[in-house]
């Protein structure tokens, strides 16, 4: 997949050939159109100005996508799974994916042992591969924890000395479960744990109980995921509150009850304000 056009003709695809469940892990609207958001809202914003193009695309592939997803959700389907708001991590994706419940993982990993870990064993398993998922700004990463200087403060030094610390290998090293360590050597030691933890979860559908278990990643699955990680190398950090108002409207867009045209001049009406601030 290289951009949203490839990714819907793919989930059409996918649906010809598998009529029934999600193809990827969404349930309603808000759902997929957030997980389409995680690597594209970066796209939407160019100079502070609302990029009218580039979120045009987004709605358009997005409503293709969501409406092949949906031909095939059924209804207790639907009340397991869709009242969630929020998109799904990957790691989730891929406890459903082990019940053979969707076609694509897709979504971010938030962490080395938990996320990583639970796509190591779905892929391995099933022979499936991993890869970045390219965004309208390309391929590149989500951070998190973020640390930043005052340009004023009164003691730089101090601040220095801290942010050093917290990317030091002894900090980074502790699985704090939130993002994988931007430390190199830290992530090799944390990526050698396959064998030391033990993780899973189970549920419930249709009287049929399904069960997935799995430990730290493989040193294949890490190995990879190295290679991707190196190639990341720009945020696709986008704006909340921006985010916020283009599932408001998109929602719509998405299911047919307001045109694809239409919810972009009300995202970029009730934008306008904030992003001339």
């Amino acid at each position: 997949m290289k951009d949203l056009s490839t990714y819907a003709q793919l989930v059409e695809k996918l649906r010809t050939e598998r009529p029934e469940s999600s193809i990827t892990g969404a349930f309603n609207a808000t759902q997929e159109l957030k997980q389409l958001l995680l690597v594209n809202s970066s796209s939407l914003l160019e100079d502070r100005k609302l990029n009218t193009q580039a979120l045009t695309e987004l709605l358009i592939q997005a409503a293709r996508i969501y409406q092949a997803d949906m031909e095939g959700i059924g209804k207790e389907e639907l009340e397991v799974w869709g009242d969630n708001k929020n998109a799904w991590t990957i790691g989730s994706i891929a406890t459903l994916t082990a019940g053979d419940m969707v076609g694509i993982m897709a979504g971010n990993a938030e962490g080395m042992l938990s996320d990583m870990g639970a796509v190591s064993k779905v892929s391995e398993d099933n022979g499936y591969v991993f890869d970045l998922w390219p965004g309208m700004d390309g391929t590149g990463f989500i951070p998190a924890n973020k640390l930043a200087i005052a340009a004023g403060s009164s003691q730089t030094e101090l601040a220095k000395s801290f942010v050093k610390m917290m990317l030091s290998t002894e900090i980074q090293k502790t699985n704090s479960g939130v993002g994988l360590p931007v430390n190199t050597e830290a992530f090799d030691m944390l990526s050698g744990m396959d064998d030391q933890i033990s993780m899973g979860s189970s549920w419930k559908v249709g009287g049929r109980e399904i069960h997935f278990s799995y430990g730290g990643p493989s040193r294949a699955s890490v190995e990879r995921l190295k290679e991707l990680v190196e190639q990341a190398d720009h945020s696709l950090e986008g704006n909340t509150f921006l985010e916020d108002i283009v599932v408001q409207y998109g929602v719509s867009a998405l299911n047919g009850s307001m045109t694809v045209e239409a919810a972009v001049r009300e995202i970029q009406q009730k934008s306008a304000i904030y992003l001339a601030e």
